[in-house]
């Protein structure tokens, strides 16, 4: 089955559909609408504030200029033929046009591929060759990037004969594509009639990291990305609030927080085109912020920069810590630098978020626990076998479908499985009526006896060595014991790089079990992440499986 077969085919089933509208979880509106009366109510509130970090500049975009743009897109996309579950493929920066795009594929029933903008050429001809895209808006040149120019080289050599048009932001010429400008934004075409998809069908594909296995491309219908913005005020302890993630607007938690939120809830979004601490402490401060979502390598990255140069975030009233474990001495930090007010939250690009801690947990129980189930979330734990639990869950803001991103062969289907999803995670009981996060079952290290090791645990005991800065264990084959862990270890700046008996020595010292403790270890600069910001364990595990460099 193709991706285009899959866009018509794939729905949820009728008895779950009713059951989301009764609970008031999904509807029979759209976001079209949404801007429009927006539009037409507030026409002169702010929307969205991006930042151009580069030119060190505001762009802000209020609701009834995000609606003009918007039609104009969309008219501009019709006159160069896309029709209702066509795929538009989307790779740019966080910036309104980005937005825009999407929100005009809505209104004229285009599916949009959202790529975030660090995918590379090899990546980015997968995804269109995989989804069949019927065009593409793409950059002309990012941060030493060319991507117009990679898949114009493709489309030459007929490696993408379904990609009709290459559209192009920035000089377009020098790849023979169409300008962004010129042809949608100043499109001199009619404005069609709004003719939104069915709120119940694949409006948008979005793409998970592959951490665990194979790339997925992830389907996405407008109504489980609304399940998902009504779910975050009452996450967040207050009234929709505006708010910011640097995680950009190509994945589904910038999709939702950036640009669909502000339609649903009247509170504007904040965001900037590329990651600077520093710039983006200072757009929080300058605008206001209320509400920050962020993975935790971003907010350690933030309260190193605050710390050093403190603003003022006497708005910022949440702080949500999303994506990864957090790690414990990060926790107070967090507190004491940017806000009080911390949540802990659970999820993935498939279902949104899935549990999250309450604000009446104890202190440092963000780092101990990923919460409870959200409102609509389901959870269903079966025994793994070593003392945690394979985690399922059902939602509804669980994806429609999952499918191979090169083939579009379909992998998973809410309505086959009654909608139950296999997270892959492990969890255990947190004490508190919760969750404790242990891992990924795909990260899963063996030690010398052949059991598994908490990989979670022993990676949270490894931060807490003075001159570690951050540690991922994963494991490395050995001929005796099938498997034993090696630490990848980023040392703190300006300290000694610790030694493998040092670390050993001071896990024995923190009460560690010996045979959890790595026989390998591994220094870097930096850890490899995915566009998510997830340490990208497979990658770890490859080069773990090489020869050691430093032990």
């Amino acid at each position: 089955m193709s991706m285009h077969d899959l866009l018509s085919r794939v729905r949820p089933t009728d008895p779950a559909a009713a059951a989301h509208r009764a609970a008031g979880h999904w509807r029979d509106g759209s976001f079209t609408e949404d801007l429009l009366r927006a539009a037409r109510e507030t026409p002169h509130r702010v929307a969205m504030v991006g930042h151009r970090v580069r030119e060190g500049r505001d762009v802000t975009v209020t609701y009834h200029r995000l609606a003009d743009r918007v039609e104009r897109i969309a008219a501009g996309l019709s006159a160069l033929g896309l029709r209702r579950r066509d795929v538009l493929a989307i790779q740019l920066p966080s910036r309104w046009q980005t937005a825009a795009l999407a929100l005009a594929c809505d209104r004229i029933g285009v599916v949009a591929a959202l790529v975030p903008q660090s995918t590379g050429p090899r990546e980015l001809e997968r995804v269109l060759a995989g989804t069949r895209a019927r065009a593409c808006v793409l950059v002309h040149e990012w941060e030493g990037a060319t991507p117009a120019t990679s898949v114009a080289a493709a489309a030459a050599a007929g490696r993408l004969p379904g990609l009709g048009h290459r559209i192009v932001l920035g000089p377009a010429e020098a790849t023979g594509a169409l300008s962004f400008t010129t042809h949608l934004l100043h499109s001199a075409a009619p404005a069609p009639p709004p003719t939104p998809l069915d709120p119940d069908e694949p409006s948008v594909i979005v793409f998970t990291s592959g951490t665990a296995g194979a790339p997925t491309a992830v389907l996405h219908s407008p109504n489980t990305l609304y399940a998902a913005i009504k779910a975050a005020p009452r996450r967040e302890n207050g009234s929709a609030a505006s708010r910011t993630t640097p995680g950009g607007i190509s994945h589904s938690v910038g999709l939702c927080n950036l640009a669909l939120a502000p339609l649903v809830h009247r509170a504007p979004a904040h965001f900037a085109d590329l990651w600077d601490p520093g710039a983006y402490l200072d757009m929080l401060a300058r605008n206001g912020t209320q509400v920050l979502l962020a993975v935790p390598w971003a907010l350690a990255q933030l309260v190193t920069e605050q710390h050093r140069s403190p603003r003022p975030l006497g708005t910022l009233r949440t702080v949500v810590s999303v994506g990864t474990p957090l790690p414990r001495p990060l926790v107070p930090r967090i507190r004491a630098t940017l806000c009080e007010r911390l949540v802990n939250e659970w999820g993935m690009t498939e279902l949104g978020g899935g549990t999250a801690t309450a604000h009446d947990d104890p202190d440092d129980w963000p780092a101990l626990s990923i919460g409870r189930a959200m409102p609509g979330v389901e959870l269903r734990l079966e025994p793994s076998g070593d003392g945690t639990s394979h985690l399922f869950v059902r939602s509804p803001a669980t994806c429609l479908a999952t499918a191979d991103r090169d083939t579009g062969r379909l992998r998973w289907s809410s309505a086959s499985t009654d909608g139950w999803y296999d997270t892959g995670d492990l969890v255990d009981d947190d004490g508190r009526g919760g969750l404790r996060f242990r891992g990924r079952a795909a990260d899963r290290v063996k030690g010398s006896d052949s059991q598994l090791i908490p990989v979670q645990d022993v990676e949270d005991e490894l931060r807490t060595h003075p001159r570690v800065q951050d540690a991922a264990l994963v494991g490395y084959p050995d001929p005796e014991h099938s498997e034993l862990p090696c630490a990848v270890v980023v040392p703190q700046t300006g300290t000694t790089p610790p030694t493998l008996a040092e670390l050993r020595a001071h896990l024995t010292t923190r009460g560690m079990t010996e045979w959890y403790q790595p026989s390998r270890l591994e220094l870097r600069a930096e850890l490899p992440r995915t566009h998510l910001g997830k340490v990208d364990k497979r990658a770890l595990r490859t080069n773990a499986a090489k020869p050691p460099t430093n032990t």
